[in-house]
């Protein structure tokens, strides 16, 4: 009876006691004997598509869309570090690509993308708003117009709204490890 009471009073102190911030710590992931930050992106063990280390632990792709490997062992083998951008965008290392915004490109480095971050509206950065603006992007609790370039939360990335939806938009943002590379302009 009386340890009943004790799990009680733990589960009363724990349910009403202030919640302490936390600093989130992304999980690594262990793929094939090798172990990966989050973050990371690499070629599977068929060198038909891709595995990445995210949010939620391991995910590797399917392999066959519909539309074919993404990759064969001629030009890639397993484990090799990836880039990935928007939907279907897997780049190996070394790979130069423009960015849907139409002016930035990225280059895949071993230690992720490494992007320009020119703003390429004149007037610089769109600024989103707060009033929902159905069939274009939302993002971060903010709504931006179709074919705009935005700065993404990390203050780093950038964004780009690609797609008209029937309530959202689809949209794409380079994905460079900010902490640990250097943004290049130009």
């Amino acid at each position: 009876m009386g340890y009943r009471y004790i799990v009680v009073l733990v589960l009363f102190y724990l349910s009403t006691s202030e919640a302490e911030p936390s600093i989130h710590v992304y999980p690594s992931c262990h793929y094939l004997g090798v172990t990966y930050n989050h973050g990371d992106a690499w070629v599977d063990k068929d060198t038909c598509d891709v595995c990445q280390c995210g949010d939620y632990g391991l995910h590797c792709r399917a392999g066959l869309d519909g539309t074919g490997c993404k990759f064969s062992a001629y030009v890639a083998s397993p484990g090799d570090k990836v880039c990935v951008y928007g939907y279907s965008g897997l780049y190996l290392v070394g790979q130069v690509f423009k960015l849907h915004d139409g002016c930035n490109k990225c280059t895949c480095t071993e230690g992720g993308m490494q992007c320009t971050n020119n703003a390429c509206n004149p007037k610089g950065f769109e600024q989103g708003t707060t009033e929902p603006i159905y069939g274009e992007c939302h993002y971060n609790g903010l709504w931006y117009r179709f074919h705009t370039q935005w700065l993404a939360v990390d203050r780093c990335n950038t964004c780009f709204c690609t797609t008209i939806g029937n309530y959202q938009g689809g949209y794409a943002c380079s994905t460079m490890k900010c902490s640990n590379i250097n943004i290049i302009t130009g």
